[in-house]
């Protein structure tokens, strides 16, 4: 039988002890069977985003002192490129309401039963919403991006898989709507992309979803 369980019966360091498949195993997964030479390293970017979601979701893990969290050291150019990036996400109208209605870094934990061509089999996985809004029903996604307008941000949710990413979150929360809320490190603009369940994006990423979880089951059951 699926189950679902959320941060209530979960600490953070359980979460990345766990077992379970994440979307990260995913696109890790897709990662190494990407033949082509060219490569990015995420490190960068995670490093970045980690800042981004700290100060938004969990600033008290954040060490003024030490500039760092956990492992991750920044600099001032980082933090204070960030902190406008934070203000900017408070300033919007809806990103401060559905973080008033969220609870952070949310976890859940299910045995997906899902299909690829006609084969049915079951994955247990895991993840963490950011912006986990249970009384709205939906749950969001906080994003930094190079983008500077609504249009290159709307490319880069394709580029990045992020449809996948947030099809997995809505298949074990059960939620029917999601958000991916992109913050500029150019301009420091605000984009959103909604995603309802049975829409092009959600069914875009359901089909990535199944396909790479199908590859990740059989290889390592």
């Amino acid at each position: 039988m699926s189950t679902t369980k959320n941060k209530s019966s979960l600490s953070e360091v359980d979460y990345y002890e766990r077992p379970e498949c994440s979307n990260s195993d995913l696109s890790w997964l897709k990662a190494q069977s990407d033949t082509s030479d060219a490569h990015n390293d995420p490190y960068e970017a995670y490093k970045f985003g980690t800042l981004l979601d700290c100060l938004i979701t969990e600033p008290e893990k954040y060490n003024p002192v030490t500039m760092t969290i956990g492992e991750y050291q920044y600099e001032k150019k980082d933090i204070e490129k960030v902190r406008k990036m934070v203000k900017s996400f408070f300033s919007d109208k809806f990103c401060f309401n559905l973080y008033q209605h969220s609870a952070p870094q949310s976890i859940y934990v299910k045995d997906v039963e899902l299909e690829f061509e006609g084969i049915p089999f079951v994955l247990p996985m895991r993840c963490k919403y950011d912006l986990d809004a249970k009384k709205m029903l939906m749950g969001g996604d906080i994003k930094s991006t190079t983008a500077t307008t609504q249009e290159q941000f709307e490319a880069a949710v394709v580029h990045f898989d992020y449809p996948r990413q947030r099809a997995v979150y809505m298949t074990l929360s059960g939620y029917s709507y999601d958000v991916i809320i992109g913050i500029s490190k150019k301009n420091f603009q605000v984009f959103k992309v909604f995603i309802r369940r049975g829409d092009p994006l959600f069914e875009l990423g359901m089909s990535d979803f199944r396909f790479w979880a199908y590859r990740y089951f059989t290889l390592f059951g």
